[in-house]
């Protein structure tokens, strides 16, 4: 009896993992309907947000802009994101065409 108690919330705190990260995961970054735009262009901030806000009046979508600078940190950041599947719905492609 004692075992399958054990088992039982073994089973359930390992369920429960995923959907605390999962409800972590949802709350940062956009909303439904919107767009998360990471890119490594600095100097290209006015040019692209004027784009994205042309998208949104077009479209109804808000686009967030976010720009990282140096581009290895750009670079590292999205590796990062990648091996935890927390990339954004669009980015800049940077580096190597292994990367």
């Amino acid at each position: 009896m004692k075992n399958r108690l054990s088992a039982a919330g073994l089973a359930l705190f390992g369920l429960s993992i995923p959907l605390l990260l999962a409800s972590c995961a949802q709350e940062k970054g956009p909303k439904k309907g919107e767009l998360l735009v990471w890119h490594w262009m600095t100097d290209r901030e006015d040019t692209l947000q004027q784009l994205a806000d042309a998208y949104e009046k077009e479209t109804g979508v808000k686009v967030h802009l976010e720009l990282y600078a140096p581009s290895d940190a750009y670079a590292s950041k999205i590796r990062a994101a990648a091996q935890t599947s927390t990339l954004p719905d669009i980015f800049g492609v940077l580096g190597e065409s292994r990367d």
